[in-house]
C-alpha cells in the first residue's frame, strides 16, 4: 500500500538515518479525472516522491512492457501533462528531462496537438532531437563553460536568472521544432504553432508567461538575427539599437520578455544548426562568430548607455503632447507622434524636457507633424438631468432665446 510504505520511509529516514523529511501529504483517488489510485506525496533531499500501490499488470512471455490493462490506463488529462512539464522546467535539471523525453520518444505524446490543427499547419515539425539541441546549447551557454566557444557576455548569461525565465527558456527549446511553423485557426487567423503547442498538449495557458512569452521569443529569434551585427556602426547607431531594444518582440514585461532573454534565445536558435547531434560538435568556427556577434550587440548598448532605456518612459507623455501641440484630443496621430519623440530622446540623450518641446512645436510648424483632432459628428451633446419625478431640471436646460413677443 502506498500510504503505509511511504509513513515507514520517513519514519525510517528521519529516525534512522536523521534525514529531513516533509510531511506526507494523501491525494485521494479520483477516477474522473483518470486518477484511479490513492497517492501518498512527501519531500526527501530535495525531491518530490509519490507513492502508489502496486498495480495488477499483464505481460506477454517474451516482454516486460505491460499489455492491454496499462494501455487502458495512458488515459492521461492534457492538464496533467502540463502540470509535470511545467514541473520539470522549474526542477534543477530541465535539460535531463528534456532528454528523457526524447530518449524515450515521448516527444509527440507529450507534445501532442489535435489533428484539427495539424492538418493546417504550414509544414510539418522538426525532429526531436531538434529539442535535446537547443536545451543542451542554452545549458552550455548558461550553466557550464565550452572549450570551444567563448564565454557569453555576462548581462546574456545573466538572463537564465530573471524570475521564471529559465523554466520559459528550456520550455522554448523543448518547442524549438515548431518554430517557423504556423497554422491557421477557425477564425482564418494565422498563428504560430508553438501556440498551440502550448495551449493544447499542454494547458499550460499564461502561468510562468508560457503561452503568452513563449511565441514572443520565438518572434525575436525571426527578428533579431539579421539585425543583430547591422545595427553596430550604422550611421543612426545609437537610435537603430534602442528601436531594436524597445521592440515588442524583444523587450515586453507585460508577457515576461526582456531583452536579455530574447537575445539569448534568439542565439540558442542560431546555434541549433551548426551543431551535428551524431557527432555532438559545433561547426565551431560559425558557432564563436554568432557568439562573439551577440556579445558586440549587448557591449555596444552599454557603451551607448542605452539599456537603462529600454524601460523608460518618453520624455513626454500623451497629455503633454496634447498640450504642446494644441490638440483637442489625443486620436490616432499620437502613436506616431510618441514613437518620433522616442526617436529624438535616442538622438539627443542629454536633451531637456524644454528642448523636447521646442522640436516638437518646430516639427509641426513646419508640416512634418499634422495633428487630425476635428470634431466627430457623434460628438456628445450637452446632457440634461432630471429630476426623480421625471421632470426636467430648468436650471440645467437651456435657456430659451427672448424674442419682442415675450417682453411687455
Amino acid at each position: 500500500m502506498g500510504m503505509p510504505f511511504a509513513e515507514n520511509l520517513v519514519e525510517f529516514c528521519a529516525n534512522v538515518k536523521k534525514i529531513e523529511v516533509e510531511k506526507i501529504a494523501k491525494i485521494e483517488s479520483n477516477p474522473d479525472r483518470s486518477k484511479h489510485l490513492e497517492t501518498a506525496r512527501t519531500t526527501i533531499l530535495g525531491l518530490e516522491l509519490d507513492f502508489v500501490n502496486l498495480r495488477s499488470e499483464e505481460y506477454a512471455e517474451d516482454s516486460r512492457i505491460p499489455t492491454q490493462v496499462d494501455a487502458l490506463r495512458h488515459k492521461i488529462s492534457r492538464e496533467r501533462v502540463g502540470e509535470e512539464i511545467d514541473k520539470m522546467m522549474k526542477g534543477r535539471d530541465p535539460l535531463r528531462a528534456v532528454r528523457l523525453i526524447h530518449d524515450l520518444s515521448l516527444y509527440d505524446a507529450i507534445f501532442h496537438i489535435p489533428n484539427t490543427v495539424t492538418t493546417e499547419l504550414s509544414s510539418p515539425p522538426a525532429p526531436s532531437h531538434i529539442a535535446f539541441a537547443a536545451a543542451s546549447i542554452l545549458h552550455v551557454l548558461t550553466e557550464t563553460s565550452s572549450d570551444s566557444l567563448p564565454p557569453l557576455h555576462p548581462l546574456l548569461k545573466g538572463a537564465i536568472s530573471e524570475k521564471g525565465a529559465r523554466a520559459r527558456l528550456y520550455l522554448a527549446c523543448a518547442l524549438r521544432p515548431f518554430h517557423g511553423i504556423t497554422y491557421q485557426d477557425r477564425k482564418k487567423k494565422i498563428l504560430p504553432a508553438v501556440d498551440a503547442a502550448i495551449r493544447e498538449s499542454t494547458k499550460l495557458g499564461s502561468q510562468n508567461h508560457y503561452l503568452d512569452g513563449i511565441p514572443i521569443l520565438f518572434a525575436g529569434a525571426d527578428l533579431l538575427p539579421p539585425t543583430i551585427e547591422a545595427h553596430i556602426g550604422s550611421q543612426r547607431e545609437r537610435v537603430s539599437i534602442g528601436l531594436l531594444l524597445k521592440d515588442k518582440r524583444v523587450h515586453n514585461p507585460h508577457t515576461g520578455s526582456h531583452w536579455s532573454s530574447s537575445l539569448l534565445f534568439s542565439l540558442v536558435c542560431e546555434l541549433v544548426p551548426l551543431w551535428d547531434p551524431q557527432t555532438d560538435n559545433f561547426d565551431v568556427e560559425k558557432a564563436v562568430g554568432r557568439v562573439d556577434a551577440y556579445n558586440a550587440f549587448v557591449s555596444r548598448a552599454e557603451a551607448l548607455d542605452l539599456l537603462s532605456t529600454v524601460e523608460a518612459k518618453t520624455i513626454l507623455d500623451g497629455h503633454e503632447v496634447v498640450r504642446i501641440l494644441n490638440a483637442e484630443r489625443p486620436g490616432p496621430w499620437m502613436t506616431d507622434v510618441l514613437s518620433r519623440v522616442t526617436v529624438w530622446e535616442l538622438e539627443h540623450p542629454h536633451g531637456t524636457k524644454a528642448e523636447c518641446e521646442e522640436w516638437l512645436c518646430a516639427e509641426q510648424a513646419s508640416g512634418t507633424i499634422v495633428v487630425s483632432s476635428a470634431p466627430s459628428s457623434s460628438a456628445r451633446q450637452p446632457k440634461v438631468k432630471t429630476k426623480r419625478g421625471g421632470g426636467a431640471d430648468s436650471s440645467h436646460v437651456p435657456k430659451k432665446a427672448k424674442t419682442s413677443d415675450d417682453t411687455t
